[in-house]
């Protein structure tokens, strides 16, 4: 999910990239999450800022992200994401996605990458607005054009074999369509980063009656997706990010 303008009385929404800081959390309560948790304090966020850059502004924590620590704060004039990481590869693809945006598919600045804590660290520009689940129903009529042109925006990125960015870099799978893609995703895969999710979903009537009745549209749909391979490796983090 990325940045996107809305309109009306729809904020922005606002990219993973600055989605990932706080406590772990999962829109399913006990579903695991198999990500590395890589934990840096505010006391450490000022201590690293304060050797970067002297004093800095307004420092705080962000919450709501899965992967990393993230904080915002100011200086030079300029309102900034840190997000503290595992990984440096996360963070090189989401400053490899810039050369995606577009006035419809707006990505975050990535102004820095470096090494820090055991980990990795990164300094974006920050971007304001809200999670895509967020929006309210009586938001609907703003999002649900916002999110189409976000989509065509997503549809516009050019695909090629040398894009330098991927999720998680995996080898390509050459045996791997779209529709097998989607209906593997329907499964509950111990193998994948995310497991454990539909039997914590099944012990909430409300949120499975939902699901089923969603796995049963998309089934009835999925004869429409290209039968064509998918560039499992190759897919833009503009792409990833959006969930497509």
């Amino acid at each position: 999910m990325f940045a996107a303008r809305g309109g009306g009385q729809v904020p922005d929404l606002m990219t993973t990239a600055h989605q990932r800081g706080g406590p772990q959390r999962s829109a399913v309560p006990g579903a695991i999450l198999d990500a590395v948790s890589h934990r840096v304090s505010q006391s450490q966020a000022q201590e690293f800022l304060a050797g970067k850059y002297g004093a800095v502004e307004e420092l705080r924590p962000l919450g709501g992200g899965f992967w990393s620590s993230a904080y915002s704060f100011s200086h030079a004039g300029r309102e900034l994401v840190l997000r503290f990481g595992a990984c440096k590869d996360w963070f090189e693809a989401d400053r490899a996605a810039l050369a995606f945006a577009s006035p419809d598919l707006p990505v975050p600045e990535v102004a820095e990458v470096g090494e820090a804590f055991d980990g990795a660290y990164a300094i974006s520009v920050r971007c304001y607005g809200i999670n895509l689940e967020d929006v309210r129903p009586d938001q609907s009529d703003a999002a649900g054009p916002m999110l189409a042109s976000l989509l065509a925006a997503l549809s516009k990125v050019p695909k090629s074999s040398d894009l330098p960015v991927g999720w998680h870099w995996r080898p390509p799978r050459r045996d791997l369509t779209w529709r097998g893609w989607l209906s593997g995703r329907l499964a509950d895969d111990p193998r994948q980063e995310v497991h454990g999710w539909r039997a914590a979903l099944a012990v909430q009537s409300g949120i499975d009656r939902v699901y089923r009745a969603a796995e049963a549209r998309v089934r009835d749909l999925i004869e429409a997706c290209p039968g064509a391979a998918r560039p499992d490796s190759r897919r833009s983090t503009a792409r990833q990010r959006a969930g497509c």
